[in-house]
């Protein structure tokens, strides 16, 4: 019963393991707030916008960047490899597109960079929280 607060400052990670924290957030019956602190960057920035309610430090950052890997094989499985990382950043583009104000376009747009680094004040701005403390 109540509300569950999950508190993040992460570097990132695997973007499968954050598109099941965030499915998980959405799917859960109680609510969720996220609230950032430190830096969210990455993966994570899928767990800050993925809550009911969210809340960022004003001292946090947010970071966000084009897919990097790296992919070793025949050039058949090269080529499969990198459309899958492809699509995978589309696929990220169009969650950020339903979880904030801005589109999945603006999202892979802003990608084009190698790091993308948006404070407290651009993460409101652009509808990844709700609310700076």
């Amino acid at each position: 019963r109540g509300t569950i607060i999950i508190k993040i400052n992460s570097p990132g990670g695997s973007t499968y393991e954050a598109l099941a924290i965030a499915g998980r957030i959405k799917a859960s019956k109680r609510q969720i707030i996220t609230e950032g602190y430190g830096h969210m960057m990455s993966a994570a920035t899928l767990l800050l916008a993925s809550g009911d309610k969210r809340r960022m430090c004003a001292y946090a950052w947010f970071m966000h960047h084009k897919t990097s890997y790296g992919v070793e094989g025949d050039h058949d499985t090269i080529v499969e490899e990198v459309k899958h990382m492809e699509r995978e950043e589309r696929e990220w583009a169009k969650i950020m597109g339903d979880l904030t104000v801005r589109s999945s376009r603006f999202w892979l747009d802003t990608a084009h960079k190698r790091n993308v680094y948006m404070n407290a004040d651009e993460c409101k701005r652009n509808g990844v929280v709700d609310e700076i403390f």
